[in-house]
C-alpha cells in the first residue's frame, strides 16, 4: 500500500458524509491536510452528486483543483469542460411528466445548466439548506427554462415506481440514495468513474495515480476504477467490501487521518 500511496497524484472525494461531517461541515484540520497535499504537488478533486452551485460553500474553503458534479454527469476543471453526459430532451418530459403523475412520489427536483428547480421550497430545519437557498421553487406545471439537464432526482416511496417511470425512456439510468428514499434519474453513461476517468486522462494521469474516498452506490464505481479505493467507516457495507481500504468516520476526519497518515507519510518517506 506505501508504494502506491506514494505514486498517487490526484485525491477525488465525494462530498456528503465523506469529506463533510453529518452537519454539512470541514474542519480546519482537514483543510490543513489538503494545503500539505497542494504543496506536495497533489491535486484535488470533487466527486458529487451535488451541483457547482450546492458545493460553493466547501469550494470556496478548500478550492479544488478538478470538480466533478451531478453523481458524474459533469466534469470540470476551471473553465474548461471535461466531460459530460445530459439526459436528453425527451427523457426530461417524460421523467417529470411520470413524476407529477404518481402519487408515490412525494418530491422532486431538477439540475439544469440554468439552475436547481424544487417542487418544495427548501426546508431550513434542514442541515444542509443554505447549499440550495439559491434553488428555484416550480409545481414543474410550467417550470422556467432550465437548457441541458444534468440530473433530475425524485423522493419516493421505494424504487418500483421510479423504475416503472425510466422504463422505455432513451438513455436513462437509476441511482439511489442509501437510506433518503431519494433516486437520480441521470443518463446512463454519467458516472463519477466515467467522468473521473476522463478527467485523469485530459491530465495526463494513469488511474492507478488515483484515490477515491466514497460511502454510497454512487460511489462504487469511482473506488473500483480508482488505483486506491477508501470507504468511509460509515459508509454501506457494499462499498466497504470494494474498497481497497477503509478510514475512519466522516464525523471524524476519517478521510483526512487516513490521507495524512497514508499518501502524505509515504511521500515523506520516498
Amino acid at each position: 500500500m506505501n508504494e502506491k500511496a506514494a505514486a498517487i497524484q490526484l485525491i477525488a472525494m465525494d462530498l456528503d458524509n465523506t469529506l463533510l461531517s453529518r452537519g454539512k461541515t470541514i474542519s480546519d484540520y482537514a483543510i490543513s491536510v489538503f494545503s500539505r497535499c497542494r504543496a506536495a504537488g497533489i491535486l484535488l478533486a470533487f466527486a458529487t452528486s451535488r451541483s457547482e452551485g450546492a458545493s460553493a460553500r466547501v469550494s470556496a474553503r478548500l478550492k479544488p483543483d478538478l470538480f466533478i458534479s451531478n453523481g458524474g454527469a459533469l466534469a470540470r476543471r476551471g473553465e474548461t469542460e471535461l466531460f459530460r453526459a445530459c439526459l436528453e430532451a425527451q427523457a426530461v418530459e417524460g421523467i417529470v411528466a411520470g413524476c407529477l403523475s404518481a402519487p408515490e412520489i412525494s418530491q422532486i427536483t431538477l439540475e439544469g445548466e440554468r439552475g436547481f428547480l424544487s417542487s418544495e421550497p427548501i426546508d431550513p430545519a434542514w442541515a444542509g439548506w443554505e447549499d440550495y437557498a439559491h434553488s428555484v421553487y416550480t409545481d414543474f406545471a410550467n417550470p422556467p427554462c432550465f437548457g441541458a439537464v444534468f440530473k433530475i432526482t425524485a423522493e419516493a416511496d421505494s424504487d418500483e415506481v421510479v423504475r416503472r417511470i425510466a422504463q422505455g425512456l432513451p438513455g436513462v439510468g437509476i441511482l439511489a440514495f442509501s437510506g433518503e428514499g431519494w433516486y437520480q434519474f441521470k443518463a446512463e453513461r454519467a458516472s463519477k468513474e466515467a467522468a473521473l476517468e476522463a478527467a485523469a486522462a485530459a491530465l495526463g494521469l494513469k488511474m492507478e495515480q488515483v484515490a477515491a474516498f466514497g460511502d454510497d452506490w454512487s460511489d462504487l464505481g469511482m473506488l473500483r476504477a480508482a488505483g486506491i479505493g477508501v470507504a468511509m467507516q460509515n459508509a454501506i457495507p457494499e462499498v466497504q467490501s470494494a474498497a481497497d481500504a477503509l478510514c475512519g468516520d466522516c464525523d471524524e476526519d476519517g478521510l483526512a487521518i487516513w490521507i495524512e497518515q497514508n499518501i502524505l507519510a509515504a511521500r515523506e518517506k520516498g
